[in-house]
């Protein structure tokens, strides 16, 4: 199962990749900065369920700098660079951060009470 979760979340980072670099009009009835706070929520929770062993800090570190370089490239495939982009994908990225902290205390705090 974690390979394959691993698998999906490789390809959901280049999903988001290949669309962030592309001039794709789609229409989803939320603002843009909504967009990429969820996108970026999305890949932190599949993170953190593709490779639970590894520290978070880093996960959330490594994929908020993965939205800076996006933003940094998007002018060289003719799209606008945005910062507020970059800090709602990080706003994503700490709201399920906090989320997966309190549940990984949680699961401990059972086991250690089930003992």
């Amino acid at each position: 199962m974690q390979r394959i979760l691993q698998s999906v979340f490789w390809l959901a980072i280049a999903a988001t990749l290949f669309f962030a670099l592309r001039k794709v009009t789609v229409f989803v009835p939320t603002s843009d900065k909504t967009q990429h706070a969820v996108t970026f929520a999305f890949l932190t929770a599949l993170a953190a369920a593709a490779y639970p062993r590894a520290r978070l800090w880093a996960v959330a570190f490594a994929l908020s700098g993965f939205g800076a370089l996006v933003e940094f490239l998007q002018p060289y495939f003719h799209r606008d660079r945005d910062y507020r982009d970059w800090i709602a994908d990080t706003i994503g990225i700490l709201i399920v951060f906090a989320m997966v902290l309190i549940v990984r205390k949680l699961l401990v705090r059972g086991r250690n009470s089930a003992v």
